[in-house]
C-alpha cells in the first residue's frame, strides 16, 4: 500500500489502507507539481489541478506503489533513465 510496505501480521496497518477503509477511498492516488504548490491526492484526482487526460501507470510490484521511470523532465531539462 502507499507510503508504507505491505502489512504483515505483526506490523502497523499502512496509513493509506486505514484511510481507504475509513473513508471508502479508491486505491488510486495522484501527484500534482505546480509553480506555487504541489499536491498529493489520495483516493483519486482533482480535476481543478490539470487539463487534458491523465496517464495511468502500471505498478511493477504488488507490495509497493512502484512504477518504472523512463524519463524525468522539468521545464527544458530532461533526464533519461536507463535500465540495466
Amino acid at each position: 500500500s502507499i507510503l508504507w510496505f505491505q502489512c504483515q501480521p505483526n506490523c502497523v496497518q499502512p496509513f493509506f489502507d486505514v484511510l481507504r477503509q475509513q473513508y471508502q477511498l479508491e486505491d488510486i492516488f495522484s501527484l500534482y507539481f505546480g509553480d506555487n504548490f504541489s499536491s498529493l491526492v489520495l483516493g483519486g484526482d482533482d480535476p481543478t489541478l490539470y487539463s487534458g487526460n491523465l496517464t495511468y501507470v502500471p505498478l511493477i510490484s504488488s507490495s509497493y506503489y512502484v512504477v518504472r521511470l523512463l524519463e524525468f523532465q522539468v521545464w527544458l531539462l530532461s533526464l533519461k533513465i536507463y535500465s540495466i
